[in-house]
């Protein structure tokens, strides 16, 4: 893609269930390292991000494996500041669900929790999951909306998306008026970051 289309994109892998794999004799960390590093992508400048859900493997990663690339520790339920502390140690950023950044109470105006400012004060990255026009949490007014919240407000680093046309609609409409604060990143589909 990078050839065809005269620029860089960026990459994002998940290693997923990385215990089970090894106690099976394989070790899918030390594959994607391996195979990440064969096509240059090892520095904490490079244009990649691995994640994973297992704490005790993003900690592998990043002193037994000696992995110096971006690390997301990813997470689906609350954050307690202790435990955004103790992720600050190892990993680079969270990737949460946007659940635990923006809820829609029904009947009563939005809530954004302090993940991302507690996650900020530690210089965590936050990105969310996943944001669909289609799928959007109950009781929420609309997508532009969503949107608003998560990036305006909470002030999230990334969002990943099934549906980056959207995505990239609100930001290109968002930027002419300068309503982003932060660089903000699609994290998957097209558009250059701003």
């Amino acid at each position: 893609m990078n050839k065809s289309r005269q620029r860089s994109a960026g990459l994002y892998v998940e290693i997923k269930q990385p215990a089970a794999h090894r106690k099976r004799g394989l070790d899918p960390s030390k594959e994607v390292l391996r195979i990440l590093k064969h096509y240059g992508y090892e520095s904490t400048e490079d244009r990649v991000f691995v994640q994973c859900f297992e704490a005790d493997e993003v900690l592998r990663l990043r002193t037994e494996l000696n992995c110096r690339l971006p690390l997301i520790q990813l997470h689906s339920g609350d954050l307690t500041t202790d435990e955004i502390a103790e992720i600050s140690r190892v990993a680079d950023g969270i990737g949460i669900n946007l659940a635990g950044v923006v809820r829609f109470p029904n009947g009563q105006p939005p809530q954004v929790s302090k993940l991302v400012e507690t996650a900020h004060q530690h210089s965590l990255l936050v990105h969310v999951w996943t944001f669909r026009t289609d799928d959007l949490p109950e009781h929420a007014e609309s997508p532009n909306a969503v949107l608003n919240l998560l990036v305006q407000k909470a002030g999230v680093d990334g969002i990943f998306t099934d549906q980056p046309d959207s995505v990239l609609s609100w930001r290109q409409a968002a930027l002419k008026v300068g309503a982003i604060r932060g660089p903000f990143h699609l994290l998957n589909g097209g558009g250059k970051s701003p």
